[in-house]
């Protein structure tokens, strides 16, 4: 006799459960999706780019990662989302089960996909302005909750999200930092009582390393005040890394921003990133913080996992400031010479992906910047983003990724130490 529809809805709920456990864990997960409507200072326009942070990291993060490592990007979106955003996406090799459709709304029916006006100054100042009901259920399509991620979401090896550094969503940073640190058991795939996060999970190239993982902290905008002490501790307590441009490390610690000269940048931004460092110690005493080593000095970069904070100011035409807490050395990556800069909207989110990456696969803090500096750079010279990296049939692949390791090489020679 036929099976019941109940029985036969059974049965399909059981193999889609044993294909999603069978789905091999990813290695990089970003969140966050916004369609923006880009206004130049010229007048110009660009309408329907790919865009909230999220996608530009996943470009900084598919140009460093190594073979066979997998990018993630988690957001809801609507069932307006374009076309031509989710083929960039497939096309630049960024898995999609992490965007979920929306939920459509109670009252209007079915629920757009954020989307908002990003209006660039000459200056390279940039406001944005919500074009879609902006509120908690706007929020929510930006970070989906932890539980609703796919199951090789949830069990990835590195994580990096964009907050609002007043109100950060404390609930989610803290279960990804659970899940990243959970107990494994050996040898079996699986964690002890949460999700595997970076322990010795099976199906992720990182998962042999059999280290936690990393999750990195990049605030979306300027704090309208210093933050108390009570809430700088809650924003880094969960951070691995903590990468703030340079306004907005100096409104969150309440600091006057000197921007007169590159040296006097260099020198606010070493002192912003060891204050944020003096606080992540307060909230985790069994990591203290290096002396500083003397300019130059090599040092050997620590096991995937097992390193402190790292802080990394970043300060768009010079360059970025970079503190490793584990070392205690503080380095100044300069921004790429001579771009033809056409767009800096996600520089900043594309600079976090590279780092990320980079960091999280042994890199020092150092190398990390400075790919986070030629990701950045890519995005730079492009309107929206860069096209896809896969292998194309006129070479536009090869030809970035000789070009990316070409900046690399430039910057490994301008790359400064400080001592602190």
């Amino acid at each position: 006799p036929r099976p019941s529809r109940a029985a036969r809805c059974r049965a399909r709920s059981t193999a889609a459960a044993a294909a999603e456990e069978e789905e091999p864990a990813l290695d990089f997960v970003f969140f966050t999706v916004i369609v923006d409507d880009l206004v130049f200072h010229d007048g110009s326009t660009a309408m329907g780019q790919l865009g909230g942070g999220g996608p530009q990291s996943c470009f900084g993060a598919t140009l460093v990662k190594e073979p066979g490592q997998r990018v993630g990007l988690a957001a809801s979106v609507g069932r307006d989302f374009p076309s031509a955003c989710r083929a960039w996406l497939r096309s630049n090799g960024v898995d999609t089960t992490g965007l979920l459709q929306a939920a459509d709304s109670d009252s209007d029916g079915a629920r757009p996909t954020p989307r908002a006006w990003q209006i660039t100054e000459r200056d390279g100042l940039r406001t944005q302005v919500w074009r879609t009901p902006h509120g908690p259920e706007q929020v929510a399509m930006l970070r989906p909750p932890y539980a609703a991620l796919p199951r090789s979401y949830r069990r990835a090896r590195a994580f990096h999200l964009g907050v609002h550094p007043q109100t950060p969503p404390l609930k989610l940073l803290a279960r990804i930092h659970q899940a990243l640190h959970a107990p494994s058991d050996a040898g079996s795939g699986n964690c002890s009582g949460v999700p595997c996060g970076g322990g010795v999970a099976e199906g992720g190239a990182l998962g042999e390393r059999k280290q936690a993982g990393v999750l990195s902290i990049e605030p979306f905008t300027q704090s309208d005040c210093a933050l108390a002490a009570e809430e700088l501790e809650s924003l880094l307590q969960h951070a691995d890394v903590f990468s703030p441009n340079f306004r907005e490390a100096a409104t969150i610690l309440g600091m006057e921003s000197i921007d007169e000269n590159e040296e006097a940048s260099v020198r606010q931004a070493c002192e912003m990133a060891a204050r944020f460092a003096v606080v992540k110690e307060a909230t985790d005493s069994s990591r203290p913080v290096a002396a500083p080593t003397t300019p130059g000095a090599a040092s050997d970069a620590a096991p995937f996992g097992t390193r402190p904070l790292v802080v990394c100011i970043r300060m768009g035409k010079r360059g970025s400031v970079t503190l490793d807490t584990c070392t205690g050395e503080c380095t100044h990556v300069p921004a790429v010479p001579n771009l033809c800069v056409k767009d800096v909207t996600g520089c900043g989110n594309a600079f976090c992906g590279g780092f990320l990456v980079a960091w999280a696969n042994g890199e020092s803090a150092a190398e990390a910047a400075i790919q986070g500096t030629v990701a950045a750079s890519l995005m730079a010279e492009h309107v929206g983003l860069p096209p896809p990296l896969l292998p194309a049939k006129d070479g536009s692949c090869l030809s970035m990724l000789t070009e990316t390791q070409q900046r690399a090489d430039q910057l490994r020679v301008l790359t400064r130490r400080f001592h602190m």
